[in-house]
């Protein structure tokens, strides 16, 4: 593995949040990870967890260490060399004045400390080599954040503060052509899959209804009938929206279909069992965008919104810069929504 280094100190007193990461080569499916955990509540459990130089806790520590650095202090803007991108040097040009919501920035820095413990979070994932599937790291990252937060450490069901943010669960009812429960079936989930190829599907509110809508089953039996529910809601909800397959001929391939998605998420209570008093409701607080045609190639980039003050903050890279909430939910052809992170109200 390539060695990073930073001409900075970790900063004593986090004053900012917004740093840029530098890439030297298709670690952006990292960077848009990092910095969409760096506005939710699992920064402060990953600092409440956190215990230096613990050989317990190696993705907890370098994950805490990784949010103080990316609280350092905002310098003075200039041009300077800021990283790569395919290959491209980028550059910082020097302050304009501008118009719109203005935010503090610090020099982009790499997350090395996070690079090294890379192979521990998944040993198939490329760091400085090849793009990989952003959604897949998340998982994976959460996945082992579990492992090292439970309460129980020696206990494999033990449960954790990661898992009571982040975990959801769905439940399969399979009936027969009379209404009698054949099967069912739970399954949990990090980040919800949702699939947009279905022409009912032109919002994530319509992705959300078709999961929940009854499904036709004739391979199975004459007349059976499958529904899905959640059975239980994390306080995180992290959407998935699936835009690649495979085909065995092509390869694999990218949708590219438009889906509409808006700052506030509400469920209908019929699709939670058991039904709540009132229907449940979300806050977009991060959104992954995946650009490109392909799934094994392009690039990643992410909008989150800062809690402390409300704006909207976009990380590409090296490259951070304030955004009208509207330049959110406005994307351009050829930059698609990926991941979109809901917290709970």
């Amino acid at each position: 593995m390539a060695t990073c280094s930073n001409n900075a100190t970790s900063p004593e007193e986090p004053k900012i949040q917004f740093r840029g990461l530098k890439n030297r080569g298709q670690m952006c499916y990292i960077h848009v990870i990092l910095q969409s955990l760096n506005v939710c509540l699992i920064r402060g459990i990953v600092m409440l967890q956190s215990t230096e130089g613990s050989p317990d806790k190696p993705v907890i520590n370098a994950l805490a260490e990784f949010f103080t650095w990316s609280s350092g202090e905002p310098t003075v803007a200039k041009k300077e060399d800021l990283g790569t991108w395919e290959g491209v040097r980028v550059k910082r040009a020097k302050p304009k004045k501008v118009k719109g919501p203005q935010v503090p920035i610090g020099t982009p820095f790499e997350p090395c400390q996070f690079y090294e413990i890379m192979p521990i979070v998944n040993p198939y994932l490329s760091v400085y080599g090849e793009q990989e599937d952003a959604e897949e790291f998340l998982s994976s990252l959460l996945n082992k954040l579990h492992d090292e937060a439970k309460w129980g450490e020696f206990v494999a069901t033990a449960p954790s503060p990661i898992q009571h943010l982040v975990f959801g669960e769905l439940k399969n009812t399979i009936t027969d052509r009379k209404g009698v429960v054949v099967s069912v079936t739970e399954e949990r989930f990090v980040t919800l899959p949702l699939g947009v190829d279905d022409i009912r599907i032109q919002t994530i509110q319509d992705a959300f209804d078709v999961l929940a809508s009854a499904v036709e089953l004739e391979e199975y039996a004459e007349g059976a009938v499958r529904k899905t529910t959640f059975t239980r809601l994390p306080t995180l909800l992290m959407v998935h929206l699936k835009r690649f397959t495979f085909d065995s001929t092509r390869g694999l391939e990218k949708i590219h279909k438009r889906v509409k998605f808006g700052f506030k998420l509400t469920l209908q209570r019929s699709m939670i069992e058991p039904s709540p008093l009132v229907s449940p409701e979300y806050e977009l607080i991060s959104v992954i965008y995946h650009h490109g045609a392909t799934g094994d190639s392009g690039h990643y980039s992410n909008d989150s919104k800062d809690p402390t003050t409300g704006k909207w903050i976009r990380f590409d890279d090296a490259v951070v810069k304030a955004l009208d909430a509207t330049q959110v939910t406005n994307y351009p052809a050829g930059k698609t929504p990926y991941v979109l992170f809901y917290s709970r109200v």
